[in-house]
C-alpha cells in the first residue's frame, strides 16, 4: 500500500470555468490518500482511496442541519473499498463473454472497481455516483489503471434519473440497497437505465436490508440468478452473492 499526504493547497480566485477543477482539487490536496493493490482473479489493479472514512464523517457530523449534506445523509461510504465491489468484480471476470461488446453503466460507483473491472471486455462504460468526489475519484482510479480506452463520467442521483436518459444493455451496482425507504426509488431508477430485455447485475453483502430488497424484486417477477463468492478484504471474511436480474 503506498501513502501519499498532500498539504492543504492556497487560495485562489479562480474564473467560474475552472471552480469544479479547483474544488476536485483542493478536495483532494487537504486528503491523506492510499493507493491499494487489489488482485482479482487474473487482474490486478491499482485503487485510490481517502485514508480514513472517519475523517470525512466527523467533517459531516460539524456542517449545519441545513446543509444539503447533511439534509441528504450523504455518509461518506463511497471512500472505500467494499466486499462487495470485489465480489461484483469477480462475477465480472468469470462470465465476462455476458459483457462483452455491451453497454455498461455502474451506478453508485464509489471508487469505480467494477466499473475498471467491467471496461476489460465492454463496448462501453459509464461511472456514475451521486456525490461529485465519488466520481472524481473513480476517474482517477479509471486513469490510474488504463493507459488507452475511454470511459464516460457522470453524477447522478438514482432517485431523480430522466425518464428520456440514455439507455445500456447492462447496469452493474455494489451494496446500494441500503435504506428500506429508498427501495422504491432505486429499482425504479435502475429500469430506467434499461434498454428493453437488459439486466441488472446487483452485488450483495447478505444484510437483512438486502434480502429485504431482493423480496421486492421478486414481487416484480424479475428472473434472477445467483452466484455467491467469499471475499476476504482486511483479514475479514465476508460472503458476497451477486444476483442477474433480467427486466422485461
Amino acid at each position: 500500500m503506498t501513502v501519499r499526504i498532500f498539504k492543504k493547497a492556497s487560495s485562489y480566485n479562480y474564473g467560474c470555468k475552472y471552480k469544479r477543477i479547483y474544488l476536485c482539487l483542493l478536495f483532494i490536496m487537504t486528503r491523506k490518500i492510499v493507493t491499494e493493490a487489489i488482485q482479482i482473479l487474473d487482474k490486478s489493479f491499482q485503487i485510490e482511496r481517502i485514508a480514513d472514512m472517519e475523517d470525512l464523517f466527523e467533517e459531516l457530523l460539524k456542517k449545519d442541519s441545513e446543509d444539503i449534506n447533511v439534509k441528504d445523509e450523504r455518509i461518506p461510504y463511497w471512500c472505500e473499498i467494499w466486499a462487495s465491489a470485489i465480489g461484483l468484480s469477480m462475477y465480472i471476470i468469470e462470465n465476462s463473454s455476458f459483457i462483452e461488446n455491451k453497454s455498461v453503466i455502474e451506478v453508485g460507483a464509489g471508487l469505480g472497481l467494477p466499473s475498471i473491472t467491467a471496461s476489460h471486455y465492454a463496448e462501453s462504460i459509464t461511472i456514475t455516483d451521486y456525490i461529485q468526489e465519488a466520481v472524481d475519484f473513480s476517474k482517477r482510479n479509471w486513469l490510474l489503471n488504463h493507459s488507452v480506452g475511454e470511459a464516460f463520467f457522470e453524477v447522478l442521483d438514482w432517485r431523480n434519473i430522466a425518464t428520456q436518459h440514455k439507455k445500456y444493455d447492462i447496469v452493474i451496482a455494489s451494496d446500494v440497497a441500503y435504506e428500506q425507504n429508498g427501495f422504491d426509488a432505486l429499482l425504479i431508477g435502475l429500469k430506467k437505465l434499461l434498454k428493453p430485455g437488459a439486466c441488472i447485475l446487483l452485488s450483495e453483502p447478505n444484510r437483512y436490508l438486502g434480502k429485504l430488497f431482493l423480496d421486492k424484486i421478486k414481487e416484480e417477477e424479475l428472473v434472477v440468478n445467483s452466484k455467491s463468492y467469499h471475499v476476504n478484504l482486511h483479514n475479514k471474511d465476508n460472503t458476497i452473492t451477486v444476483y442477474q436480474l433480467f427486466v422485461p
